[in-house]
């Protein structure tokens, strides 16, 4: 049987690298085949339309817009906040931040609560960055004060940076 394919978003650990993969896996054993796995990145919802793959996994959100179908979720997560309490130990919660730099994925969905944390005179500015792997480098060294994120996504990045706490 021809394995199946699965397209995986951005690599978003715990998502790429774990859950959804298992998750793939299960499906493609069911099926009695394998999982082929593609990584398509932001493409991976165009190449689901296309047929460049059969089913796509990552951290994907569901968008009206898209040509595809979505099933229901099978993980629900909230954003939250890391902060690196060694050097910011006041920062206990989005009280805490006024007049800091937050961080945020370009496209992510921290972005919309940094810009109304922001506007609400609760944060003192955002600073988008290409992903998380920059937010969090710049966290480490104090180049922003905190970051806004996927809970499971902060916590898999906070376990390389000592003293954030999420």
């Amino acid at each position: 049987m021809t394995p199946l394919r699965v397209g995986l978003g951005r690599a978003l650990p715990p998502f790429t690298g774990g859950l959804d993969v298992e998750l793939c896996e299960a499906i493609a054993a069911r099926l009695g085949t394998s999982a082929r796995f593609h990584e398509l990145g932001d493409e991976v919802v165009d190449a689901l339309g296309r047929g460049d793959v059969d089913c796509a996994a990552g951290g994907l959100v569901a968008t009206q817009d898209a040509d595809v179908d979505f099933g229901a979720p099978y993980l629900l997560t909230s954003c939250a906040l890391a902060v690196n309490a060694g050097r910011l130990p006041g920062i206990a919660s989005v009280d805490g931040l006024t007049g800091a730099i937050v961080g945020v994925r370009r496209d992510g969905p921290g972005r919309p609560i940094a810009e109304r944390l922001v506007a609400d005179g609760r944060a003192g500015s955002m600073r988008p960055y290409p992903d998380l792997a920059a937010a969090a480098a710049d966290l480490g060294t104090g180049a922003c004060d905190a970051v806004v994120d996927l809970q499971p996504v902060l916590i898999e990045a906070a376990r390389t940076l000592p003293d954030v706490d999420v």
